[in-house]
């Protein structure tokens, strides 16, 4: 790993040693890893730059507990892989090791993810790294239980049960990963009961944070079940999608993508004005709920930028059920007296309809365009102000 400047440390850097004959471990493992995250790069979704800051953390780490890796030998240093064993357990720093390749693992696997085009042929990788993360949290929660107290045992039992449910939602095993994550969220839940100010509410964001995962996994339990209500999978989906992070963005993309193409396939009814039209081209009926699903991306999106990607995809699918239409409305007046006139009715009025949503969108595109120019010209205003320019002089 390349070493980058040194950034601000968080509290477990200052633990001080302590021995077996002392009270049991304080290890506040959410706190550590909120503050950590949040001054390390995920506060811009960096993983990279979060998981070097977690290698150089237990280098740190194992240098001050003189418990390196490398030894001198004779004329040069040799590489021993040491291993934290529960009886070597002195010093409350060796529970931050444990913690710390947990959290370097799985950001890993998230760097992975959030890679141009997503993880592609580095998917199994990502399975791995997330297992690895999984059974470094589950040590921790054991080292716990033997060194720490009641409420640090709670929260690294949390931990675990996350990590699990993440891995075991990525690898699509749903029952198995619901049942990790609702232990996750009730014990968070627990401990919001028992703490006041900043640590509940620090407790109650993390539970609201578990909920989507929580409902996207009932969600594709009950479709394996045989639930078969296209429309209202959808809106789950897409509710689902407005508070989801990142583990939950690709995975609920392509399911939203299943849904709106068996729900196209499936029946062929839009409304519009209060009117019922029929539509027998399931593609196109698809395309047009494709740029309708977009909407939740939208709310999603935070940046300006991201938001005018999102209008893109939406005219391109639009644009793509537009052609579709001419393409039919060609080809039954090719059929002269075998024309149906019912289905020519019936495209034009789907054409009407995705014209008015065209207009509608660009609206909301061009008015996006203008605040993000207000913004500039404003923010370039009070620049030359600070920087002592003059505006433009007003007419005598």
């Amino acid at each position: 790993e390349a070493m980058a400047a040194e950034e601000p440390e968080v509290q477990a850097e200052t633990v001080e040693p302590v021995r077996k004959d002392l009270p049991k471990f304080n290890i506040p493992v959410l706190k550590i890893i909120i503050e950590a995250q949040g001054l390390h790069g995920l506060r811009y979704g960096d993983y990279q730059r979060y998981r070097q800051y977690c290698t150089r953390k237990m280098r740190r780490l194992r240098k001050a507990l003189n418990f390196l890796h490398w030894e001198q030998g004779k004329g040069k240093s040799k590489f021993i892989q040491k291993k934290i064993d529960i009886d070597m357990i002195n010093d409350a720093r060796y529970l931050f090791i444990v913690l710390n390749k947990a959290e370097r693992a799985w950001s890993y696997a998230m760097q992975l993810r959030e890679a141009p085009g997503g993880p592609g042929r580095e998917v199994h990788h990502v399975s791995r790294l997330l297992a690895k993360a999984v059974k470094h949290s589950a040590y921790l929660e054991t080292l716990c239980r033997e060194f720490a107290d009641d409420r640090s045992c709670l929260e690294a039992e949390a931990y675990a049960a996350w990590l699990a449910g993440s891995m075991l939602l990525e690898r699509e095993e749903w029952e198995q990963a619901l049942v990790k994550l609702n232990r996750s969220r009730t014990v968070y839940d627990e401990l919001s009961h028992s703490a006041e100010g900043v640590e509940q509410a620090m407790y109650r964001k993390r539970v609201e944070e578990i909920e989507p995962s929580v409902r996207y996994c009932r969600y594709n339990v009950s479709r394996e079940g045989g639930s078969s209500n296209l429309e209202e999978q959808s809106q789950v989906l897409m509710e689902i999608g407005k508070s989801g992070g990142d583990m939950l963005k690709g995975k609920l993309e392509k399911s939203l993508a299943e849904a709106r193409k068996k729900q196209a396939a499936a029946a062929h009814i839009l409304h519009w004005m209060g009117k019922e039209i029929s539509v027998d081209n399931p593609a196109i009926h698809q395309h047009i709920l494709s740029a309708e699903g977009s909407q939740f991306e939208l709310e999603q999106a935070e940046s300006t930028e991201g938001k005018l990607a999102i209008y893109d995809k939406i005219f391109m699918a639009l644009e793509d059920a537009k052609q579709l239409i001419r393409d039919d409305i060609s080809n039954n007046l090719k059929r002269g007296k075998d024309c149906d006139d019912a289905l020519t009715a019936s495209l034009q009025q789907v054409r009407n309809m995705v014209q008015s949503i065209v207009l509608l969108r660009t609206r909301e595109r061009d008015l996006l365009l203008v605040s993000q120019l207000q913004e500039k010209l404003q923010t370039e205003f009070f620049a030359n102000i600070a920087g002592g320019k003059e505006g433009p002089k007003k007419a005598t």
